[in-house]
């Protein structure tokens, strides 16, 4: 086939990345949206806890109306007053947490004004005549919580599927806006990375909502009875593998209780397959 080529009008990308956070070379990318799907007791909220910690997050956000029975899970991640809710159905709890990541938001831009004056100052420190003038007055340095640096935000979403959060629409709209919540004013976001637990992945009736699958960043599937739920799997990797690679790596990965097939939708360069057994076997078809 001949083509032509029509000077001017090249697509230019802009600098940055749908991932803001650098992560250890054996980790996934940041922000993630990260989907566990399983029957019940099969494990899922035990690997959740795992992966999330593995990240370091500076605030994890939970909703469950299991997390006082499941405490032990939770143990450890940084889960403090205010950032656990209990009633997937109260109104109101998607709201609450986008209001706190936009305080972040509020008080890093706050922290970065304050250290603009504050370097502004200190040179002026340095004249001898700004010495004698104020040379009682000492210069009190901003602080902020985490040093100036964006932190890492996460939801955790457990034993929810039947709830109405699935249907709420202030929430399907920010599984679509995750990475862009608390935009700041100077471009970025901070954020947050969400990980969810469900049941059921394309069902008839409580099923994952299609927003949820459609931004999904990677997938642990657990061993399933329906092959129906495993087709729609499949048909998300479809243009990566073929079906005997996908069946192979899904039986090895799922041979032994509690194991998982973890599928990175979005792998580094350096990963040398996008599936894994749990997280810490690459498998590689040959």
């Amino acid at each position: 086939m001949k083509t032509e080529k029509i000077n001017g009008l090249d697509i230019k990308v802009p600098k940055g990345s749908a991932f803001n956070f650098e992560t250890s070379s054996e980790l996934p990318k940041l922000h993630q949206l990260s989907l566990f799907v399983a029957k019940r007791g099969s494990g899922k909220s035990v690997a959740i806890s795992n992966f999330v910690r593995l990240f370091g997050f500076d605030r994890v956000f939970i909703i469950s109306p299991t997390i006082h029975s499941n405490k032990q899970m939770w143990t450890g991640l940084p889960i403090g007053l205010g950032y656990s809710f209990d009633d997937p159905d109260e109104a109101g709890i998607i709201q609450e947490i986008i209001d706190q990541i936009d305080a972040e938001r509020d008080e890093l831009v706050r922290y970065r004004e304050e250290m603009k004056e504050y370097e502004k100052n200190k040179k002026r420190e340095r004249s001898s005549q700004f010495q004698q003038l104020f040379q009682s007055d000492e210069l009190e340095k901003p602080q902020h919580r985490w040093n100036g640096r964006i932190p890492r935000l996460a939801l955790i979403i457990d034993d929810c599927q039947s709830s109405k959060l699935f249907s709420n629409r202030k929430f399907l709209n920010a599984v679509t806006r995750h990475r862009h919540l608390g935009q700041l004013p100077e471009g970025g976001a901070l954020g947050i990375s969400m990980f969810v637990a469900i049941q059921n992945y394309k069902a008839n009736s409580g099923g994952c909502p299609r927003v949820l699958r459609n931004n999904c960043t990677t997938l642990s599937i657990f061993k399933m009875k329906d092959n129906k739920e495993l087709d729609a799997i499949y048909e998300e990797v479809a243009g990566e593998v073929d079906r005997e690679t996908f069946e192979d790596v899904y039986a090895e990965a799922t041979l032994e209780p509690y194991s998982f097939l973890f599928i990175d939708l979005h792998k580094k360069d350096n990963h040398p397959s996008m599936f894994r057994k749990c997280f810490n076997q690459f498998l590689i078809s040959s």
